[in-house]
Order: structure tokens, then C-alpha cells, then sequence
């Protein structure tokens, strides 16, 4: 009695369920994961939607309302892709998630990816003083980078997509940052860096005078001459340069028409009589066919 209702059990399996005897099973994921030809190219949202319905024989199900149809998309690079590879390259700046219905159905769920601040300040560690200039990078997943630098009270701000990112903070003389961060709201990051330490060799520092180096250069000592020796000293003053010619002298860049001779009689100039303000603020030396060549002079630079 009970081989009979085996047989029986057996036989009703066998009429219920023919698909299971000498027949592959596909994976519910089978159909998104067909392969499709691609060219590069440029459509809206829908008329690529269209394209694929038409090319693979795939019903797309989706809500119009929680994407921009009218959205223009360009597939490039083309090639050989998977259907969902393609629908997820066309829904670029969504969150997209796809379910399979049998036979050939695939209900496509999106939601537009919102933006978000992120924002922080980077300060040292121990004296928690502002660093400005600091160099603030947020890389995504897919090596996408965004960069910006902090201002002048340690402060930087980024607007990127929700997602995960790596936060890398450096700063000449500081130790690098690198810390992760999930941006789903507008967030606040606070970047503490540590010095870097430096060994350098052993200094030492002695005074000393090399040979035929200049001594002290003083109007009180150095800058009175005599006539015959006159330009061959003003040459080596410190900020004194010869024109072309030689006959003339110019200090601190200046123009030789702009010096000034000053004599134990008073002072004079080469060109006009300068004011109480040009004889404080600048004196120099000036060879010229109305000054004498000889007698005591003194320069002040």
C-alpha cells in the first residue's frame, strides 16, 4: 500500500513541475546579466530604455517620476556590456537597484543621489593653532577626487555626493592624514596634525674675519677722501656701481643724475637744490665739473 502511494506522490511531481527534468534552471539574476553591443553614442534616458527593450526583448518597469527621462546620456566608451552595467551607466547620479520578474521583466528602482557639505577645520595637535593652506582631498571609491585647501582660520569645504570617502589632509612639515568618512548629511570633520621631526648634522657657528675682507664702513671713518683717491674708494662701497663710461656713480639703483654731494661748506646738488627732507633721506656721491676735485668730502648713504 504505501509503494502505491509513492508511485503516486512521484508521478504527481512529474506532471507539476516538467521544467525540472532534463532542463537548465536559471538564476533569477539571468536576464540583467545578458550581454548587449554597444556603440558610443548620445540619447536621452528613455530612448535608451527603448533601445533596450527593443534590442533584448526586455520588459523595464520604472516610476518616470523618480528620474529625468528627458535627461541627455552619452555611453562612452562602447563595447560589449551587461545589460545592467548599461542601465546603470545610463542612470549615472542615481542609486539604482533592479529586480528581476520572469519571463523577461526587469523593474528598475532610482533615486537621484543628493550633495552634501563637508566641511572641517585642520589644526597641530598639541597647540591646536589653524593651519592655513593645508591640502584637503575626498576620494570616492571609483578614484574620483575633490580638492580644495584651507583658508586663513584652518577652515576648508567640499560639496560632494553621498557615498564613502577617503579623507587625505597634508601639510608641508606635518605628518599626512588619511581617515574615512560616510556622507550622508552635511558633516564636520576636525584634522589634528603632528609635526614632523627633522635630524639634521651637528652645527658650528665661529666669528672670525677673512682675509682682505672690508672692515667697518662708517661716514665717520671711511667715506672722507682726498682728491686722487677719491673714485677708486667709492667703487667698493657696498650699493655702489660705476656707469659704462666710468665717470659717473650710482647707488641703490638709482640714477646718477640723482646724487647728492654733501661738503663740510653745505650741501649741494648736482642737478638742483634738494629739500630738507631729500638730504635726510638719501645722500650719495656724484663727480661732476662744479664741484671742486679736491679738498675733505663726506658721503652719507
Amino acid at each position: 500500500m504505501k509503494s502505491k502511494w509513492l508511485l503516486l506522490l512521484l508521478w504527481m511531481c512529474m506532471v507539476a513541475r516538467p521544467e525540472a527534468w532534463g532542463q537548465e534552471v536559471k538564476s533569477a539574476n539571468t536576464v540583467a546579466e545578458e550581454w548587449i553591443q554597444v556603440n558610443s553614442s548620445s540619447a536621452t534616458v528613455l530612448q535608451w530604455f527603448e533601445w533596450i527593450e527593443k534590442s533584448t526583448g526586455i520588459v523595464l518597469s520604472y516610476n518616470p517620476a523618480q528620474m529625468e527621462l528627458g535627461e541627455l546620456r552619452r555611453i562612452e566608451p562602447g563595447g560589449r556590456m551587461t545589460v545592467e552595467e548599461l542601465l546603470h551607466r545610463i542612470l549615472s547620479g542615481y542609486q539604482v537597484k533592479i529586480a528581476f520578474v520572469p519571463p523577461r521583466k526587469l523593474v528598475v528602482h532610482a533615486r537621484k543621489i543628493e550633495s552634501y557639505d563637508v566641511s572641517g577645520t585642520v589644526s597641530e595637535v598639541d597647540s591646536e593653532e589653524r593651519l592655513y593652506g593645508a591640502v584637503v582631498t575626498l576620494e570616492d571609491k571609483d578614484g574620483k577626487q575633490w580638492n580644495t585647501i584651507s583658508n586663513g582660520k584652518g577652515i576648508f569645504r567640499l560639496h560632494v555626493p553621498e557615498g564613502t570617502y577617503t579623507v587625505k589632509t597634508s601639510y608641508m612639515g606635518y605628518t599626512p592624514q588619511v581617515q574615512s568618512v560616510r556622507v550622508t548629511r552635511d558633516c564636520f570633520i576636525r584634522t589634528r596634525m603632528k609635526p614632523l621631526l627633522f635630524e639634521i648634522e651637528e652645527i658650528t657657528v665661529e666669528s672670525g674675519k677673512r682675509e682682505n675682507e672690508l672692515g667697518e664702513l662708517t661716514p665717520s671713518n671711511l667715506l672722507a677722501f682726498s682728491g686722487g683717491d677719491l673714485f677708486s674708494q667709492i667703487w667698493i662701497l657696498p650699493g655702489v656701481t660705476s656707469s659704462l663710461a666710468g665717470q659717473n656713480f650710482m647707488v641703490d639703483g638709482g640714477g646718477y643724475d640723482e646724487n647728492l654731494l654733501l661738503l663740510r661748506l653745505g650741501v649741494y646738488n648736482v642737478v638742483e637744490n634738494p629739500s630738507e627732507e631729500d638730504i635726510l633721506s638719501f645722500y650719495s656721491v656724484h663727480w661732476s665739473g662744479n664741484c671742486l676735485p679736491y679738498g675733505s668730502l663726506s658721503f652719507k648713504f
